[in-house]
């Protein structure tokens, strides 16, 4: 019974952290549900266990969540941000996954570790941990992927968006360094078999 009762309530907690992002910035609400489509799509073609593919889902969806601690003057920023607004900027990745970790959310602490390593990079000079390798979770590195493409491609409040083709070339340059080689060929096949990442649009 309590554990009837505790899922109702796990959604009831996401939903209230997926609104609190969209009351502090529409622009990463919507960039969050971008990516938890494009991470499932790429999680189901790895042939995940069911289990695992809600974890990435609500992951994805949340994997934002540390922002809506940034300030405005970081987070609106019309320009690149400096050395400072970007150590600032890092934090996010750490701050949502100590609220998911704290929260409601069902499986919260293996959802709050993919949350904070979803930029980790496969060299070891991604954030906050350095992990390298497998050491960085499997689902962190699916997220990697997805958040890439669509932080690349999507308009920024200081550029316009980058074209699909050129998001990959981007993409691919950063193959074993910053991306999980396994992860970008599958979303390379997703791609390549007619998937249309425009439908990814909310």
């Amino acid at each position: 019974m309590r554990k009837e009762k505790q899922k109702p309530m796990a959604g009831v907690v996401e939903t209230a952290l997926m609104l609190a992002i969209e009351k502090r910035d529409r622009n990463t609400k919507v960039h969050c549900e971008r990516v938890k489509r494009l991470s499932t799509i790429i999680g189901i073609s790895m042939n995940l266990e069911n289990s695992d593919v809600y974890v990435l889902q609500t992951a994805a969806a949340l994997h934002d969540l540390g922002k809506i601690n940034i300030p405005d003057s970081i987070l609106f920023k019309p320009s690149q941000l400096d050395q400072s607004e970007w150590t600032t900027m890092r934090t996010h990745a750490a701050s949502g996954a100590e609220m998911v970790a704290t929260s409601k959310i069902e499986q919260a602490e293996m959802i709050a570790k993919i949350i904070r390593h979803h930029h980790e990079h496969l060299d070891g000079s991604g954030y906050p941990d350095g992990l390298k390798g497998n050491n960085i979770p499997l689902l962190s590195r699916i997220i990697s992927v997805a958040d890439s493409y669509d932080a690349i491609s999507m308009h920024r409040h200081y550029s316009g968006a980058t074209p699909h083709a050129r998001a990959l070339e981007i993409m691919r340059s950063e193959r074993g360094t910053k991306l999980d080689p396994e992860v970008l060929d599958v979303f390379e096949d997703i791609v390549s078999s007619g998937f249309n990442v425009h439908s990814l649009s909310v």
